[in-house]
């Protein structure tokens, strides 16, 4: 048995060294309560290219030598004969293997080993330690209430455990009442466990979940009592639980009653203790959260770049840091820094987070904000130049350039005398002396295959040694020239360095970077140019405006956009909903005085327009008792069946009924279709612009704003093509009246049918007064004219109705710009 107890004894010993590893590695989360028993997290994935067995071994070596210790022993000394074991120490044994397996995370095989101890030694010595692991493995399978109820059990049945026993099962059913959420029922047994602990590591841990526990009850005076007991451990304990707990008293002490010099002093010492060094992070975190509360940012904000600066360990810390801040210049209006804490904050999120999901979408609100923020900073700064005279101009530069002149100085400053001197030898020295520098130069700009160490110690490899040398050279021979003999007949300048020197240039004389000019000239002139500026500042302003108004109410913000657009020669097409923005936002403030004024100003001014309709009757504009979706549908069936003009009236009237609702922009950008249909290119674009201003963060208001900058970059020539070049062609009738046009078409399709002609006909909308039926699908301008004179002879087709012949190419320009006269005249040439 000495060989058995020999193998269990080396197998403990990589057990305890193992654990040791794991309690050393594992990460602190003291943003939660700690748990009792620390445990590295599985991997989330395996190694797709193991094999069965492998996934089965523990990763940790100590874990997989003490498996193997314990497998071996019972290979070798087990005695499971009919069913029953003989050897009553073998127990040991198979709770060392449940112990690795517990480590390994392999849980189900742990159970085995503990289960196989219950069944077979039911007098074991270390039956109670064996029914404690097996409850720990059912809460690592997540069984809690199965867990609490048998370490329940467990303490009723024995009641003379050892010391080690006690610590034990009432430290893991501490742990059991907390994963439960039964905090106060926790109290009792870890106070037990406390008690029996005779490793003070143990202790300060248990006193510190208490602590928590505390905390969580929001019994504040038992919480820092305890932590107390926790930094009266000092070095008895990990150094990490009393800091910790020190933070979190101050954390709890009521601010009422102290004043900012006592916490200044309490952060304070344990700032400048050198032994509280690798806890700063930390320490300057809870410092900012301090300052913070009291709304004192700029120092909060000091503090937490501190916490930053010191490169945390733990990735909450770093992104409650870059939170803080991301929030901070959030509240303050500046949402483009605001943006850039938020991207650092989610990188050190776990993305499959709730919170990563919440502030990723706070992030995407600032796309817009931060680029409409961009382009009106960079236009503002150009047209304040432009509206600058010359003097200020110049003046504006000129300051701007001593300022990179100081800051190139201040780079100079920092070479010594000798250093530029140096400098100047050297390159007058590789100019003449090349083969000598290429002998010290190492090839393909290695170290000549030495080490950095030889590099460092070798003359020519000593930067600073080989630069004097290089500068003594200089002072006692001169521009020498490289020949042979040189030393005796190579041509050598005897004037002393002093004499040689001649007066320093000035380094910035002929720089185009530190002349004026170079700026001044690159200043707009064009006046087309200085229009765009304008328009692209004025639009990025609206834009602002509604940003701040719809996303993140800030009605002031957003006032001051549009009152500057307003005051910025703004396009037309930006002048009416600037004023209606500015109108509810005098109505969000409840300032009915600025409410009134908007109010007339739009009435009085723009009296036939869609905003002044919406003021001047609002009661119309309530939500519908139909279904809107329903209404929509009902439309959009009305639009695919060319009933354009009621489509524009319908649309325009739920839009206002719907206002405020997420689907009036859908009927809004249906009525600019509809537009478009009966009025052409430019009714279109100016609908589209209405839906683009009006909705400009829906999806309608999007797709709006990039079809109508399409249309404006991509302009279809109104001119048209010669007929005579065209491939497929129309005979188009047009009426003005609707019944006439429904007669017609019924005689014109008998006709064809009768002469078995195979043409496609059908009606479409020209105007709100006119329509057309068109022919389609023949090959030539007179072919068309000839099937019109055709029908007229032989069909009975009555001259009166006006017809023309037109090309596929020529009929799309025409339904665009509506411009069927200017047609007729191109016809006529």
């Amino acid at each position: 048995m000495n060989t058995y107890y020999n193998t269990i004894y080396h197998g403990n010993l990589a057990i305890d060294n193992g654990i040791q590893t794991v309690e050393d590695e594992y990460p602190e989360n003291y943003w939660d309560i700690l748990p009792v028993e620390r445990m590295q997290e599985k991997p989330p994935t395996q190694d797709i290219f193991e094999t069965k067995t492998q996934k089965n071994e523990a990763k940790n070596p100590d874990f997989k030598r003490a498996e193997e210790k314990a497998a071996k022993a019972i290979q070798k000394h087990s005695m499971y004969i009919a069913g029953e074991e003989y050897n009553y120490q073998i127990d040991e044994a198979f709770i060392l293997l449940g112990k690795a397996r517990y480590y390994s995370h392999r849980y189900i095989q742990a159970k085995d080993a503990f289960r196989y101890v219950l069944n077979h030694y039911p007098e074991s010595s270390g039956i109670v330690d064996a029914k404690i692991w097996m409850e720990k493995v059912n809460m690592r399978l997540n069984y809690y209430e199965l867990a609490l109820q048998n370490l329940l059990k467990i303490q009723s049945e024995y009641s003379d455990l050892t010391e080690e026993e006690q610590t034990h099962l009432n430290s893991i059913l501490a742990e059991a009442h907390i994963l439960n959420d039964n905090y106060s029922q926790a109290i009792e047994p870890l106070n037990k466990a406390i008690y029996f602990a005779k490793d003070n590591n143990e202790r300060g841990r248990f006193l510190y979940i208490k602590a928590q526990l505390f905390d969580e009850l929001n019994q504040v005076d038992s919480a820092n009592y305890t932590y107390q007991k926790v930094i009266e451990l000092n070095r008895k304990s990990p150094r990490d639980y009393m800091i910790h707990a020190k933070l979190e008293q101050l954390k709890n002490i009521d601010q009422d009653t102290v004043d900012y010099a006592f916490m200044k002093s309490q952060y304070g010492e344990l700032i400048e203790n050198r032994e509280n060094r690798p806890f700063l992070d930390f320490i300057y975190f809870d410092f900012a959260e301090y300052h913070n509360s009291l709304d004192s940012i700029d120092l909060a904000v000091n503090y937490y770049n501190k916490s930053l600066a010191k490169q945390p360990q733990d990735k909450y810390l770093y992104s409650r840091d870059y939170l803080r801040l991301a929030q901070i210049y959030f509240d303050r209006n500046n949402y483009k820094t605001a943006g850039a804490y938020y991207d650092s904050t989610l990188t050190h999120i776990d993305k499959s987070k709730r919170e990563y999901r919440l502030i990723a979408k706070k992030r995407k609100s600032l796309d817009d904000v931060i680029k409409y923020e961009g382009i009106a900073n960079e236009k503002d700064s150009i047209i304040n130049l432009i509206e600058m005279d010359k003097k200020e101009q110049l003046a504006y530069f000129n300051d701007y350039i001593e300022t990179l002149k100081e800051e190139a100085q201040s780079v100079f400053a920092q070479q010594s005398a000798s250093q530029k001197a140096l400098n100047n030898s050297k390159s007058a020295f590789k100019s003449g002396n090349a083969k000598a520098q290429n002998r010290l130069s190492a090839p393909n700009g290695t170290n000549g295959g030495r080490s950095s160490s030889g590099a460092a110690s070798f003359y020519f490899y000593d930067t600073n040694q080989a630069q004097r040398g290089l500068l003594n050279f200089k002072q006692t021979w001169g521009n020498i020239e490289l020949a042979d003999n040189w030393k005796y007949g190579g041509k050598r300048n005897t004037k002393s360095s002093v004499e040689e020197e001649k007066p320093e240039e000035n380094p910035f004389e002929n720089d185009p970077k530190y002349q004026p000019e170079t700026y001044i000239s690159q200043i707009p002139t064009d006046q087309n140019i200085i229009d765009s500026l304008w328009i692209d500042r004025n639009f990025a302003y609206y834009q602002l405006g509604v940003i701040y108004k719809e996303k993140f109410k800030e009605y002031d913000l957003s006032k001051i956009r549009f009152e500057n657009l307003l005051n910025s020669k703004p396009e037309e097409r930006l002048i009416l909903p600037s004023l209606y923005n500015l109108y509810l936002i005098a109505e969000a403030q409840n300032n009915n005085s600025a409410k009134n004024q908007w109010k007339n100003k739009i009435i009085n001014d723009h009296p036939e327009s869609e905003y002044a309709a919406l003021l001047l009757n609002p009661q119309q504009f309530k939500d519908s008792e139909n279904n809107p979706q329903n209404i929509y549908e009902r439309l959009y069936r009305l639009y695919k069946n060319q009933q354009y003009e009621y489509v524009v009236q319908q649309a325009g009237q739920y839009a206002k009924k719907l206002v405020g609702r997420p689907i009036a922009p859908k009927f809004e950008l249906l009525k600019a279709f509809a537009i478009a249909k009966i009025d052409g290119a430019e009714a279109y674009k100016e609908a589209l612009n209405y839906v683009a201003l009006t909705y400009p963060q829906s999806d309608e208001g999007k797709f709006a704003q990039k079809r109508y900058n399409d249309l404006k970059q991509k302009v279809r020539s109104q001119e048209f093509k010669p007929d005579t070049d065209q491939q497929i062609y129309k005979l188009v009738y047009r009426f003005d009246n609707l019944e006439d046009q429904k007669t017609f078409k019924a005689e014109l399709l008998n006709a064809f049918e009768a002469n078995d002609y195979n043409f496609k006909v059908t009606d479409e909308v020209y105007t709100s007064s006119q329509s057309f039926t068109v022919v389609h699908g023949l090959k030539s301008l007179l072919g068309a004219q000839g099937l019109a004179e055709i029908l007229i002879k032989e069909e009975g087709v009555s001259e009166e109705i006006n017809y023309f012949a037109i090309s596929n190419e020529n009929y799309s320009i025409l339904q665009i710009y509506k411009n069927l006269d200017q047609y007729l005249k191109h016809l006529n040439k």
